[in-house]
């Protein structure tokens, strides 16, 4: 999965990126979101998303306010779900951590406990 996005740094103690789903009853449509900053010791609620990643075939995109991030099947067809209803806050690891940042991915993992 390639990204286009761009991220901006987490730059306080035990920040991380959240993903505000937008709702949609139109399974059909573009994924659109936005990316927001929260710290886990202010306990924010949040759902983890877990999936198998499967083949890194881009199936679909997740429109964001600073871009775009190309997702692959597996998260494509979860996003498509979870958003039919209402808003959602999640947590994506393949979208709420910026790949290309080895710091920020490397602080991220040591903290994956707390997160998930």
């Amino acid at each position: 999965m390639t990204s286009q996005l761009i991220y901006t740094p987490l730059v306080e103690h035990n920040a991380i990126r959240m993903l505000i789903l937008e709702p949609s009853a139109d399974p059909d449509s573009i994924l659109r979101g936005r990316s927001i900053h929260t710290i886990l010791s202010e306990e924010p609620h949040y759902e983890a998303l877990s999936y198998a990643c499967g083949e890194h075939i881009v199936s679909g995109k997740l429109r964001l306010e600073s871009g775009t991030v190309e997702l692959g099947e597996n998260l494509v067809a979860a996003l498509r779900q979870l958003r039919l209803e209402r808003e959602r806050t999640l947590w994506i690891e393949a979208v709420c951590i910026s790949q290309q940042h080895t710091a920020e991915r490397s602080a991220q993992v040591e903290m994956g406990k707390s997160i998930v």
